[in-house]
């Protein structure tokens, strides 16, 4: 009977097992939907080059192009397999592909180049030497969910030079830009164009050459050129100058005056100055006039005088006793390096460094060095200007840049040691 009762006990336990129902199982969630947007990027240049330049064309070829998150990865983008010609665009956007990327921030561009081939006016096609096939570009964008975010690489011509008698591509010349910041940086390079061609219309004073400093007694030499598209004459230019200074464009407020120069326009014009005798270091300050016979009517021939003058300059005189050493360099600077790019000073060192903006090779406007010890205001193509300086303790960077959008073109070390 227990035996019985055993065996009803297991028989039980089974068929409850066997009736008991199991879960059902998890439902499965629907997979996350893509956070996607779409960046689209362009390539452009200036609207002009050097018009003496016998480069024709300026073939570009990519490898690849890389987004940099801000986390640092970097997704590839879709890049059209296409040769580009930079002369082509002037100053236009082309595609250069799209791409579906995941909604985040991007802090630039990692861009190869495989190659950059240069075709010259007699049918010649150079290759131009890559210092660097891979290379950055900097500036922040974000991609966002279901948008369109629109960013622009940037080659200035000018990153591509002749040195040493070689044709050589410098990438950080190259710049990355928003759409709208695209269209800002074009405008200003238009108004830019079109203020210098409205002054190269009329007669103006270019070329000036001058020490920035002398001592008593000694003569100061000063060039200057009267510029225009027709050969005009000029009756009547000299160097009106005292030690008060502060004085507006009426040259009678001066002092003193050179000696009386006339000649045509497109001429050197060259006078003397002799500093005058002080005690102590002071300031010789000084204009430039030129009066400039120009033509008016188009039937009778007539002239009207058009008077010119150039912004109040200055030479510093010091006395015989207090004359002091400089170590003097002379640099020449256009919108894709200095020449040379170092220079090496002592601490203390009382230095002298004339900046050459040559006419070709640089922008219409002209360039403007900066630093933390001086900075040189605008230099005009053809023209120089000198700066004066205490070497101080560590070395530092002189900057060139284009004055009315402050892009930065190239980058000269002072070494310090």
């Amino acid at each position: 009977m227990k035996k019985f009762f055993a065996l009803f006990l297991i028989l039980g336990v089974f068929f409850a097992s066997c009736t008991t129902q199991s879960p059902p199982p998890a439902a499965q969630q629907p997979p996350a939907p893509e956070e996607k947007g779409t960046l689209s990027l362009s390539i452009s240049s200036q609207e002009s080059y050097n018009e003496d330049s016998d480069v024709s064309q300026i073939m570009v070829d990519f490898e690849s192009i890389k987004a940099i998150a801000s986390d640092g990865h970097e997704p590839g983008l879709t890049v059209n397999e296409k040769i580009y010609n930079l002369l082509e665009l002037e100053g236009e956007k082309d595609g250069l592909g799209s791409t579906e990327l995941e909604q985040e921030t991007f802090t630039g561009l990692k861009v190869t180049v495989s190659k950059i081939q240069l075709l010259l006016g007699n049918g010649e096609t150079v290759q131009v030497e890559l210092p660097q096939k891979e290379f950055s570009v900097e500036n922040n964008f974000r991609v966002t969910k279901d948008s369109e975010t629109n960013i622009v690489l940037y080659f200035d011509l000018y990153s591509i030079a002749m040195q040493d008698g070689k044709y050589v591509f410098t990438p950080g010349m190259v710049k990355l830009f928003g759409e709208t910041q695209f269209g800002e940086f074009m405008k200003a390079m238009e108004e830019e164009e079109e203020k210098v061609e409205g002054e190269l219309e009329k007669p103006r004073l270019e070329q000036f050459v001058f020490p920035s400093s002398g001592t008593s007694g000694e003569n100061a030499e000063l060039k200057w050129k009267i510029a225009s598209n027709l050969d005009l004459e000029v009756a009547h230019t000299a160097v009106h100058w005292d030690l008060t200074g502060g004085h507006g464009e009426n040259f009678e407020e001066y002092a003193n005056a050179s000696e009386i120069l006339t000649d045509r326009t497109n001429e050197e014009f060259t006078t003397g100055i002799q500093l005058p005798q002080v005690e102590e270091t002071s300031t010789l300050f000084f204009r430039v006039h030129a009066v400039v016979n120009v033509p008016i009517g188009e039937v009778t021939p007539a002239f009207e005088e058009l008077h010119l003058y150039s912004g109040e300059e200055s030479i510093i005189i010091t006395g015989q006793e207090e004359t002091q050493e400089f170590k003097e360099f002379v640099v020449m600077a256009d919108d894709s390096k200095f020449d040379p790019n170092e220079i090496t000073v002592s601490p203390g060192d009382m230095v002298r460094i004339t900046f050459n903006v040559p006419t070709s090779g640089v922008s219409w406007g002209g360039l403007d060095m900066r630093s933390d010890y001086f900075n040189t205001g605008t230099i005009k193509p053809g023209q120089s200007k000198a700066v004066e300086f205490t070497a101080p303790a560590s070395s530092f960077k002189v900057r060139s840049y284009w004055p009315s959008s402050s892009v930065l073109k190239a980058t000269m070390d002072v070494t310090v040691e």
